[in-house]
């Protein structure tokens, strides 16, 4: 964890903080010896991506000059474009999953996984980890200019426990009826979870004394995450799958009308575990709520 503190400069602090979680990026970019053709280091990367995207997202408000628009734009670019890869890696792991539950309905070569494995060799070309060098590049540099980009004298508790009840109440304000949402909503919300999450990690140390508290939010909020990925993953399946879906194969239907079974019931039990898992949520004691 990157420390930081609430009674240095505001713009001083930020600036470490980013440059901090840029440099971690650029460091695993840079590293020749991970192999982004696996799934764990591609992962890996993405969700230092989304972390950082969510703290240039929380420091906006700052930016009055918006230098960071751009870059911040390319790095939303970079990771919507390998979104369909990790669409594609996670499904397919759901797969594996039910083979192995029901080894003896399948034959030893699945065509459903074969269908996920190939396409998801072809999308690795959609996000190459170097388009990330240059805009991160960027965003160091701006942080480095005296800053420049920021030019707030506020305390930097105050802007972070600000910040932090607005999107908090902008996600209580949702409500709990998860079966009415649309896919669209649901997704939104899991952006919001998101980002909530990542920023209330990265600003931790500003709570000293609230171990118990911040370990709680964050469980909950990352719960939400957790079940709102897995709706959304099973929601999107028909996408993913579109054109396994028409081909002509009894045996690869057989498989996507086995893997959509599931599916259907896994949702079901999804939203019933959200519906407990929020009420957790609203619960949790907010270490920023009332802190000093």
């Amino acid at each position: 964890m990157i420390y930081i503190q609430g009674n240095i400069d505001i713009c001083q602090s930020l600036k470490y903080l980013i440059i901090a979680r840029v440099q971690e990026i650029l460091d695993v970019v840079n590293n020749d010896a991970i192999d982004y053709n696996t799934a764990e280091s591609f992962h890996e990367l993405r969700k230092q991506v989304r972390a950082l995207r969510a703290l240039l997202i929380f420091i906006k408000p700052l930016d009055h000059e918006h230098r960071l628009n751009e870059d911040r734009k390319k790095l939303r670019d970079w990771f919507i474009a390998s979104n369909i890869r990790r669409d594609l890696d996670t499904l397919n792991d759901y797969w594996k999953i039910l083979q192995e539950r029901q080894s003896s309905s399948f034959s030893d070569v699945s065509l459903l996984g074969k269908y996920l494995h190939d396409r998801s060799l072809l999308t690795i070309a959609a996000a190459p980890s170097n388009q990330l060098v240059m805009p991160l590049l960027n965003i160091k540099e701006v942080m480095e200019q005296d800053n420049k980009w920021c030019a707030e004298k506020k305390s930097l508790t105050n802007f972070v426990k600000k910040r932090l009840r607005s999107w908090d109440r902008t996600i209580k304000n949702k409500g709990d009826s998860f079966e009415l949402m649309d896919k669209q909503e649901l997704h939104i919300l899991r952006i919001k979870c998101k980002n909530l999450r990542y920023t209330a990690e990265a600003f931790l140390p500003l709570w000293p004394g609230k171990d118990k508290d911040n370990a709680l939010i964050i469980e909950t909020l990352r719960n939400l995450q957790d079940l709102l990925g897995q709706i959304h993953d099973i929601d999107n399946t028909p996408v993913i799958i579109s054109d396994a879906l028409s081909d002509q194969n009894p045996h690869i239907a057989f498989e996507i009308g086995f893997l959509r079974g599931w599916q259907t019931a896994s949702r079901i039990k999804s939203i019933h575990l959200l519906k407990k898992k929020w009420k957790q949520y609203l619960k949790a004691k907010r270490p920023w709520r009332n802190a000093n």
